[in-house]
């Protein structure tokens, strides 16, 4: 097996959004563009599952949970004493 020795002119690590983006706008300017990826192939439309969901069809609806609520009521809050601003050398 032979070894082929492939140059490029950038390299960009990770295909999310910024990383595609920043790959497909090199590429359209002529780069030899390598694209490293470790993450599983994401096909379009078919690995997305809740794009198409509406909201009803989603646990909660986007509400909180009820031990989300609980957390939240075990928060203590502290209140901060405000004084009121004086003016100086007037």
């Amino acid at each position: 097996m032979s070894k082929t020795e492939i140059e490029f002119d950038a390299i960009v690590v990770g295909s999310g959004i910024s990383g595609g983006w920043a790959a497909k706008e090199l590429t359209e300017r002529g780069l030899n563009v390598l694209l490293l990826e470790r993450g599983k192939n994401v096909e379009h439309v078919k690995d997305y599952v809740n794009a198409t969901k509406g909201p009803w069809q989603y646990p909660h609806r986007g509400q909180r949970t009820h031990a989300m609520k609980r957390r939240i009521r075990c928060c203590v809050v502290i209140p901060v004493e405000r004084k009121k601003p004086r003016l100086v050398g007037v």
